[in-house]
């Protein structure tokens, strides 16, 4: 059986949550789906995993909608760019995505011990949104 729900929901945080049952009544495992209805781009829950890492991470985020561009950029607390990366719409999902960082420089060599920080720039329609977070590298 197929149901069809199409809600008009205002902008806010929703979860959804789907079970049902089968011939024998009993009731199936829930599924639950958290969701962000906006009509804004926006840049959600911004963090690398894991944090501190000792030589790789993954830069995660969700996207409410999808941006003709988006960039991570890798700083260090001087202020020198260390890692660029862009990623265009082909690239990039609605809801989760996780961008693997190896721990190297735009060179390719090791970064040293310490703190970094990083960015998220995105640009949608011409408005540009960022998110700065900070991770710890520790060998």
């Amino acid at each position: 059986m197929i149901v069809e729900y199409s809600p008009q929901l205002e902008e806010g945080s929703y979860s959804l949550i789907v079970t049902g049952r089968n011939n024998l009544g009993n009731q199936a495992m829930a599924v639950k789906k958290d969701f962000v209805v906006t009509n804004s781009p926006k840049i959600l829950s911004l963090y690398n995993y894991p944090n501190p890492f000792r030589s790789e991470t993954y830069i995660t985020f969700k996207l409410a909608q999808i941006p003709e561009e988006l960039k991570i950029k890798i700083y260090s607390v001087a202020g020198r760019l260390i890692k660029e990366f862009v990623l265009l719409p082909s690239d990039l999902n609605f809801d989760f995505n996780r961008i693997f960082w190896d721990g190297r420089d735009q060179d390719g060599s090791l970064v040293a011990n310490g703190v970094y920080l990083y960015k998220a720039v995105m640009t949608v329609g011409g408005k540009v949104q960022s998110l700065t977070q900070k991770m710890a590298l520790v060998r």
